[in-house]
């Protein structure tokens, strides 16, 4: 809907003030009288005019009204920010002893979604609830996604293994994933084979690739929804297999941003 109001506003009253400016002014000059269908039956001038003029204003009128509404969202977001971090200095001081630093860490998670769009998590079990929860928030989507073989916490995790076929088979999701494998032997093991016939049995779209073999811009650990309205990337490459790494999801609302994921 905002796309909508965005072409609205931006690109069809514009165009068609231009339009109809660009045809009162060739009408005042006399250059429409050579098109039968126009001399005999057109607009008259002034309307056409005055109908530009119209919508030209209306255009700039409406730029400026959403250019207001946002200084007016960023203002209420920062009071209200700034009343959340007082109501915690309010909060029983025997209990702030033990968790201000929590509640001001939520307090962050808070702000920096708003400012940024984004969320960090930090660990294994958060990154397991939040991938799970990805997968549930966003059904009959597609994920395009890039790990390593060697990612147990993923691949032998039961609850991970559960919300992967729940997706596919029950929400009529799709994973397209890609590992990257440490040397061109690692794809012989045993326990890779078994993985990966896990993964087809799932009917997970597979592919491999060397990771010595990419190129730094393309060494990069994700999980993208295809059109292009969140992203998983670590902040640390590469990721093998560490419980502490910090992993951060993004919302792009389709922006072409995404595409230094999955150009």
């Amino acid at each position: 809907m905002e796309r909508l109001i965005h072409f609205f506003e931006v690109l069809l009253i514009p165009a068609l003030a231009l339009i109809s400016f660009i045809i009162s002014i060739a009408d005042f000059f006399g250059l429409l009288d050579s098109v039968p269908w126009l001399s005999s039956s057109r607009i008259p001038v002034v309307t056409l005019l005055v109908g530009s003029l119209a919508l030209g204003t209306l255009s700039i009128l409406q730029s400026r009204q959403r250019t207001l509404q946002q200084h007016v969202e960023d203002i209420l977001t920062g009071s209200v920010l700034e009343q959340t971090r007082r109501a915690i200095k309010r909060i029983h001081p025997d209990l702030l002893r033990i968790f201000e630093g929590r509640f001001m860490d939520h307090f962050t998670v808070f702000k920096k979604a708003l400012e940024t769009h984004s969320v960090e998590v930090q660990g294994r079990r958060e990154y397991e609830y939040f991938y799970i929860r990805t997968l549930e928030g966003f059904p009959e989507s597609t994920f395009l996604a890039t790990t390593f073989i060697d990612e147990d916490y993923l691949w032998k995790n039961k609850k991970m293994k559960e919300a992967f076929a729940r997706f596919i088979i029950n929400e009529k999701g799709k994973i397209v994933r890609i590992f990257f494998l440490t040397d061109s032997q690692e794809i012989t093991s045993p326990e890779v084979h078994t993985l990966l016939n896990e993964q087809y049995a799932m009917k997970v779209e597979l592919y491999t690739v060397c990771w010595d073999l990419l190129s730094p811009d393309l060494q990069r650990l994700f999980v993208v929804e295809s059109k292009g309205r969140i992203a998983w990337h670590a902040s640390d490459v590469p990721l093998r297999n560490d419980p502490t790494v910090r992993l951060i999801a993004t919302a792009y609302n389709g922006s072409k941003k995404l595409d230094r994921f999955i150009r």
